[in-house]
Order: C-alpha cells, then structure tokens, then sequence
C-alpha cells in the first residue's frame, strides 16, 4: 500500500459528497469589485469541499467547511499564472483557508502532491520523524532560491507547519485520528 503524506491543515468532517462553488458565491465583496476580465478568470473555479477524490484515486480528502479545494488545472493557473512562479512538479491540487481566496493580497494555499517513491509500511509512517522531515524541505527549498533569483523570482523561506501532520489509517487504532 502506498502512503500519501499530505502535509495540509484539514479541518476534521464527516464523509460528505463533494459540493462546488464560486467565486462569486464565496467571495461576493471581492467578485463586484473585479473587472469583466477578472470575473470571466474567476469563473473557472470550483471551491470544494467535502470528499475530494484526488486524481487517480490514490487518495480522498474530507475538505471541512473552514477551507475548499481547487483541481490541478485550476492550482497550476494559480500557482504560475496568479502568483507568478515558475512551473513545478504537477500538483494534484491546493487547499485554501475559506476566507481566502487565490485573489487575496498575502492569501496563500497548500500544494497537494504526490511523488511515488516507495512503500511506507503503516508501523513506519506511525512513527515518522515530521521534524526531519521538515528539516529537509527547509534544506531544499533554501537550496533552490539561487536559482529562483537568478530567474527574476523571489526567495522562499519555509518557517514551518502551520500544524504538524501526522499519520493516521483508518483502520488502524490511532489516538491522534
């Protein structure tokens, strides 16, 4: 079994069925201000939340109503087209916080990916080190601002988890589930 490790904040629901919105229905302020062509942008989302089947099933995330999810089409347009970065590894999506939107100043979102890299067993993955973890990611993305400044993007710094993860099946007795 192949273990997905998604680093998210996730607020804990109940299995729903997926439900999507807009813009214009999460955001009402922020859409009567936009221009025609910022509002004809906007309208290819679909805020969801609920059960969110991740491409190729190889995970389900239960999307509270405290964040909302977008696709990987949709987070690509915002990650490179919005925000300006350069194009990366291929997202399976990206959680926001509700009260944020791609549009906001300083707004943010968490990057959904998968890399296949190997079988985690559940007693490994139980007992992870996501200090380590952390540490590493904090290491590479470091080791990536050189390159992202000589190409005219910004430095990242990664701070930390905004809540530590932590592994948890469903059919094995955890008491952090």
């Amino acid at each position: 079994m192949k273990v997905l490790f998604v680093a998210c904040i996730l607020a804990a629901s109940f299995s729903t069925a997926s439900s999507a919105e807009t813009i214009k229905d999460f955001f009402p302020s922020l859409y009567a201000d936009m221009s025609t062509e910022m509002k004809a942008e906007a309208g290819q989302f679909d805020l969801q939340q609920g059960e969110i089947i991740l491409p190729n099933a190889i995970a389900t995330l239960d999307v509270g109503p405290d964040f909302y999810y977008l696709d990987a089409a949709q987070s690509k347009f915002v990650i490179e087209d919005l925000w300006g970065n350069p194009e990366g590894n291929p997202l399976l999506g990206m959680v926001f916080p509700r009260d944020t939107s791609p549009y906001h100043s300083g707004g943010w979102g968490l990057t959904i990916e998968f890399e296949n890299i190997g079988y985690v067993s559940d007693a490994d993955a139980h007992d992870y080190d996501y200090n380590d973890l952390l540490k590493t990611m904090q290491a590479d993305v470091s080791a990536a601002n050189p390159w992202r400044i000589e190409n005219g993007y910004g430095k990242l710094d990664l701070i930390g988890w905004a809540s530590p993860p932590h592994y948890c099946a469903r059919y094995v007795n955890c008491d952090s589930c």
